[in-house]
């Protein structure tokens, strides 16, 4: 150790070799990102948003009025059959191995395949509508049939989409600690000191990990319990015809909605009556839980990067 700190020519070296390694593997896996499973959630938030303003909104005898909201409505099928095929696209890229995953791969591209004619039907009858009544009343069927028929597809996927998209992130930090863990243990042949200190830290990215990987487990155990289990006491016939038992698949687990009123309720009857069990958590919620984890390993990355730029 003395014999290093002697010669500023091998701390030099030192210095910078493991700069350049940390430094590197923050290039080479860059802080993952949610982009994907996000674009998908924007686009149903925004036609949810849309068709309920359509449905909901006054009649205030504006000039344009008309034209503005059949143009919107006419944007909100345009959206809705926009993501009905990217979903489909999705679900049929899906690895289908798994007999149980094959069966609700086949389900939900069944009931994609029964959305999408239906949306592009009401695009065909945009046209022959001529009043502002005509365009509530048209939003309004299109909203009922979209929340029966379509959503209960549309949310699983999302919700199978957010648990692969995990998994994924998962593969990569796991990658880059055990990339991270090899260049520790080069370094310690130079300085044990520095690199015991380096263990430490990714000591608590490891756990942050691991934390993450419980979580996006949870979040697989759930989809599987909740989407996939009810399909094995369904017979072939059934899982072919039926469209109603979509509803029953989505109940143990809670829209953002639901879960926000919930809490609302309460906190607002928490002064009269006892206290009430916490709402279990979503696909979507442990699944973010997940992804949190996996940003907490990151940032323990970066102020590792910054610990080797400061060496003296």
């Amino acid at each position: 150790m003395i014999f290093m700190r002697r010669f500023s020519f091998h701390s030099f070296i030192f210095k910078a070799s493991a700069f350049f390694v940390f430094a590197g593997l923050l290039f080479v896996f860059p802080p993952p990102s949610f982009a994907q499973s996000n674009s998908i959630k924007k686009a149903t938030q925004d036609v949810q948003e849309s068709v309920d303003t359509l449905v909901s909104a006054k009649d205030d005898n504006l000039p344009n009025d008309f034209a503005f909201r059949l143009d919107t409505f006419k944007k909100v099928i345009d959206l809705s059959i926009s993501e009905a095929k990217d979903l489909k696209l999705k679900i049929l890229l899906l690895d289908d191995k798994d007999p149980l995953m094959k069966t609700w791969k086949e389900k939900m591209v069944s009931g994609l395949n029964n959305a999408l004619p239906y949306f592009e039907a009401r695009k065909k009858a945009g046209s022959s509508i001529r009043d502002l009544a005509s365009v509530k009343k048209r939003a309004q069927e299109f909203k009922e049939w979209r929340d029966a028929y379509y959503l209960p597809f549309s949310e699983q996927i999302t919700d199978f989409l957010f648990v692969l998209r995990g998994e994924e992130i998962l593969d990569v930090a796991t990658s880059r600690l055990s990339k991270i863990q090899k260049d520790i243990q080069k370094l310690e042949k130079s300085d044990a000191r520095r690199a015991s200190a380096l263990n430490l830290m990714l000591k608590r990215a490891s756990d942050s990990i691991q934390r993450g990987e419980g979580a996006s487990m949870d979040a697989s155990r759930l989809f599987r319990e909740t989407y996939l289990a009810p399909l094995t006491a369904t017979s072939s016939k059934e899982v072919a015809t039926s469209t109603s038992s979509e509803e029953g698949l989505l109940v143990s687990i809670p829209t953002q909605t639901e879960s926000t009123v919930s809490a609302s309720s309460s906190q607002e009857d928490a002064s009269t009556s006892p206290s009430l069990p916490p709402q279990p958590l979503s696909i979507k919620d442990l699944v973010r839980s997940s992804f949190g984890s996996v940003k907490d390993a990151y940032q323990v990355f970066i102020e590792m990067s910054n610990s080797v730029r400061e060496l003296p």
